[in-house]
């Protein structure tokens, strides 16, 4: 696997309903404001988009997209313009598919700054088990659509 590509999707055959899996790495620049910069603490929900969206995928009024994920958001710079106090910190994650198939982060952000600038850094990372279509190869459709009547079905060797 390439760790430089944000998206890498690895074909997987199960468990049902799942075909693919797929790693989502991104990183953020400065994306948990605008935030007051006032010495108070603020909460907010912050919602961020991520360039993954599920091939295929068209929605429907009554589109229910199966999925199991792993996600975390590391802070890993975080930039000041002099010694002041400060606070950030993400209280609570969820992520899931938006209306068009696209892959979103959800945070419960906090912030405290004492009046100065703050930018900040952060990485996403998810591990999403998810139903992509995606074409069979001629190989694929022999091996997995042999009917066990078919004398060259594994079924049929035990009777």
């Amino acid at each position: 696997m390439d760790f430089t590509q944000r998206i890498v999707r690895i074909p997987i055959a199960g468990p049902e309903p799942f075909n693919t899996l797929v790693v989502v790495r991104e990183t953020l620049s400065s994306g948990f404001g605008p935030w007051a910069s006032d010495g108070d603490m603020h909460r907010a929900p912050v919602e961020f988009s991520t360039s993954f969206t599920l091939s295929g995928y068209t929605p429907s009024a009554d589109s229910n997209i199966a999925f199991k994920h792993s996600t975390s958001l590391v802070i890993f710079h975080l930039s000041l313009a002099d010694d002041a106090h400060f606070l950030v910190a993400f209280d609570g994650l969820d992520a899931g598919f938006d209306a068009s198939g696209r892959w979103i982060v959800k945070v419960d952000g906090a912030l405290l700054s004492d009046g100065e600038a703050l930018y900040t850094f952060a990485q996403i990372s998810s591990w999403v088990l998810c139903n992509e279509p995606r074409k069979q190869t001629r190989d694929e459709d022999e091996r997995f659509q042999t009917h066990p009547s078919d004398p060259g079905s594994p079924a049929h060797a035990f009777g």
